[in-house]
């Protein structure tokens, strides 16, 4: 994988995003969620796998709203924007179809559509083998848009500055960069977990069309313009750093073409 020129900064990102009342109540419960969950394998008072299964469902639950509900809001604002520009019919269900069509690639590129399908992948291992890094992402941008929202209704308040609000806010801007970094190295792992998951879950078809459905999903990402300077850079870091072994073992080939795959 060649070193590539970086690409601009992302048009949007975590304090620039902007939620609904109700989206906001179900980030806060998707927290709330994650918090169970871990909170359930780490305490050995309250380390119940079955408990921390079920949060760990409830909070892709939130997270799948969250992310879903945006992305559906966001087409149907396009699909408007774009039947008054261009005066398209929409009276029958095949001119609709042809809007949606003609929307649709717009918003298979967003961060929203991008993490409500991986939500749903990581749905299909939650009861088996649940995948935990999945809830980094969710749980990082979780964090900014609750603060963000807060910051912007009681930014002004003694209570919110006597409780280090503004405080944690500025903190979440000057570190908004590695918590996209962060996002994009917790989105890479998971592919070889799930990989692993599906050989120790007796090599079912299931689990490999999963594996390559996520894999779907990382090209989204790496093309996404909100992730994809960040899914550059670590993926070209990650193949430096087995550059030497690949090519002692002959597989440079073989990351060459998977470097071709992102890219394509």
């Amino acid at each position: 994988m060649s070193t590539q020129p970086q690409p601009p900064p992302p048009s949007s990102s975590p304090t620039q995003t902007r939620a609904s009342n109700t989206q906001i109540a179900a980030t806060a419960a998707s927290l709330v969620m994650i918090l169970a969950s871990a909170l359930s394998w780490i305490l050995p008072l309250l380390r119940k796998p079955a408990l921390a299964k079920r949060a760990y469902v409830m909070a892709l639950q939130c997270a799948l709203f969250v992310h879903g509900s945006r992305a559906v809001t966001n087409m149907r604002q396009r699909m408007i924007a774009e039947a008054t520009a261009t005066r398209a019919p929409t009276d029958t269900w095949r001119e609709r179809l042809a809007l949606v069509a003609n929307v649709f690639p717009h918003i298979a590129a967003t961060t929203d559509f991008q993490y409500s399908f991986a939500t749903i992948i990581f749905f299909s291992t939650a009861t088996t083998r649940p995948v935990a890094v999945a809830l980094i992402p969710t749980t990082v941008l979780a964090i900014y848009h609750v603060v963000v929202f807060f910051n912007g209704k009681i930014g002004q308040s003694m209570l919110w500055r006597g409780y280090g609000g503004n405080k944690a806010m500025a903190f979440l801007r000057s570190h908004q960069q590695q918590a996209l970094m962060l996002n994009a190295q917790a989105e890479v792992v998971a592919l070889p977990l799930l990989l692993i998951h599906a050989f120790a879950g007796g090599k079912t078809a299931a689990g490999y069309v999963m594996a390559f459905a996520y894999a779907q999903y990382l090209r989204l990402r790496y093309k996404c313009a909100d992730a994809r300077r960040y899914h550059v850079d670590l993926w070209n870091r990650i193949y430096a750093s087995v550059a030497s072994v690949t090519n002692r073992v002959g597989m440079t080939p073989l990351l060459d073409r998977f470097a071709g795959y992102l890219a394509r």
